[in-house]
């Protein structure tokens, strides 16, 4: 299901995309909840789950950022890790249905923080890219469709993410060509 895109543009502003797709694979539908939204400084597209973005959307808070911090990737890497696992793992999101289940795996998505793109793998790993990036099943032909046409168009990022949707649509049958896109703040 899904397919989250994110770009940074030339004056470093980071533009985040999600198609509005729900599929398990059998059946789809195009829903009208937006995968990408903004959570205090934080902006976010998920994948995975619905129950996963709604458990950051209306229910994650944004730590605060204590005074003894000096950069952005110890706030990051301690308190920001760490408050989104404690929020998957008190309200029961996870994938224990699966009987590969190991203790500690969530959902796949994008986090953006202060005109930075971050990946959060499934065990909380947290990646950093440094123009754009793509999760969910539409991510392989989206990364292609985003390379080819950073090189070859003048087309903006909000542009760009429109019709790289529309390009995954094509090939993905969890991808809808209908999307919601955001600057983040």
């Amino acid at each position: 299901m899904t397919c989250i895109i994110a770009i940074k543009d030339e004056n470093g502003d980071v533009w985040l995309g999600g198609d509005k797709m729900g599929s398990n694979g059998n059946t789809h539908r195009i829903y009208k909840d937006p995968k990408v939204f903004q959570v205090g400084n934080f902006a976010f597209g998920y994948t995975s789950s619905f129950y996963m973005g709604q458990l950051l959307k209306y229910h994650w808070t944004q730590p605060v950022r204590t005074m003894h911090q000096t950069d952005d990737d110890e706030y990051i890497f301690k308190d920001v890790m760490f408050s989104l696992k404690k929020l998957f793992v008190k309200n029961k999101f996870g994938i224990e249905q699966d009987p590969n289940y190991h203790e500690g795996q969530f959902g796949n998505f994008l986090m953006v923080y202060k005109g930075r793109i971050f990946e959060v793998q499934g065990n909380m790993s947290i990646l950093e890219v440094d123009s754009f990036n793509s999760v969910g099943c539409g991510e392989q032909v989206a990364k292609g469709a985003v390379s080819a046409l950073l090189l070859n168009t003048k087309l903006n990022c909000h542009d760009i993410i429109k019709e790289s949707m529309s390009i995954v649509s094509q090939h993905s049958c969890g991808v809808s060509a209908e999307c919601d896109i955001i600057k983040c703040k």
